[in-house]
């Protein structure tokens, strides 16, 4: 028996010394860690806030090329779209945020965009391209952030141009015929002095509800993006930032599957002629027989400028963003939900 126990102590004390080097690495990347989450760079171990940070790498092999999707790092932030991906989207942080399909309300979850406030969490849910990291603030950040951070804020930071000439292209092939093509090239045009980066994408795939009084396919991809930068650093102390980028969106969204009828039901399968038949009983099937045969259509243009000067003078670093944003909508919908034409919009 006496070996048997000594086998056993060998093997605890084995796995604490391999243990122990991985903890010392572990703690060595969190040392490393860099937050702009209050309006400067720190460690993210000395910043007073409950935050989350991901690089762009980090993002990039977890498949997270906007805030939608930033929910698979971050357990803590679920974002949704009501009946359009236009306007009706919404972001919760522990589970508070704006409620509402109101294109007039704007998210208690900042968005925040190379240091540009979006108004409306829908301009952040296209592709964001080349991301360098983005950091998730959760609980009120009305002090540096405004007063619509109330829940929380989004910090998205993309990558800057660099002095070594590079680049990456990219192609993805996905389900539903769906194609993403994606690249970028940066470099110098005055040696240490003046720098570009030029990125842009490309995606399409079908969709996935079929219309089964129009034939036509709803919820498909149809989008692309370009963003060019210029870096000018006029000395050790000072230097410039300039962005401007263009995003446009033609798709066909946003289709559901209804399988519950209401108390209304009677009336409504009245007035559509009573094709109960058309409505599936299996939310697995994705027809959307439930429709008055109009297009979902959704048309989203976004572009914008932006200056970022920053001026180190010692003491303090004096730091100016001058931007601006156009965004514009075009979107159709079915508001009431059945069959029966009765209430359709079109903005």
């Amino acid at each position: 028996m006496k070996p048997r126990y000594a086998a056993k102590v060998s093997a605890i004390a084995l796995a604490a010394a391999i243990a122990a080097p991985q903890y010392a690495v572990a703690q060595t990347i969190a040392d490393q860690i860099i937050v702009t989450a209050t309006k400067r760079e720190q460690n993210i171990q000395d910043v007073p806030i409950a935050i989350s940070a991901y690089s762009g790498d980090l993002l990039k092999k977890s498949g997270v090329s906007d805030i939608r999707e930033l929910s698979i790092l971050s357990p803590s932030l679920v974002v949704v779209a009501t009946q359009s991906e236009a306007v009706g989207v919404n972001a919760r942080i522990r589970g508070v945020g704006t409620v509402g399909d109101n294109p007039g309300l704007q998210s208690s979850v900042g968005v925040f965009i190379d240091e540009v406030y979006r108004s409306r969490n829908s301009v952040a849910l296209g592709d964001l391209g080349e991301i360098d990291a983005i950091e998730v603030a959760r609980g009120p950040q009305g002090t540096l952030f405004g007063r619509n951070s109330s829940a929380g804020a989004i910090i998205v930071r993309t990558k800057q141009p660099e002095y070594e000439f590079g680049g990456y292209g990219e192609y993805t092939r996905s389900n539903y015929d769906g194609n993403r093509f994606e690249g970028a090239v940066t470099g110098p045009l005055v040696e240490d002095v003046l720098a570009a980066r030029i990125n842009g994408f490309y995606e399409e795939r079908d969709g996935f509800l079929t219309d089964v009084v129009t034939g036509e396919d709803y919820n498909n991809r149809k989008q692309f993006g370009l963003r060019g930068q210029l870096l000018y650093d006029a000395s050790d102390d000072l230097s410039f930032r300039l962005i401007g980028d263009y995003s446009e969106r033609d798709e066909i969204c946003c289709a559901a599957v209804n399988i519950v009828n209401g108390p209304t039901g009677a009336i409504v399968d009245a007035l559509s002629g009573g094709d109960l038949a058309l409505r599936p009983a299996d939310p697995f099937d994705r027809v959307a027989g439930v429709t008055a045969g109009r297009s979902y259509t959704q048309d989203v243009q976004e572009w914008g400028v932006s200056l970022q000067g920053n001026w180190d003078v010692g003491s303090a670093n004096i730091v100016s963003v001058t931007a601006y944003r156009d965004f514009q909508i075009n979107r159709s919908q079915d508001i009431d939900f059945t069959r029966a034409d009765i209430i359709f919009r079109d903005e």
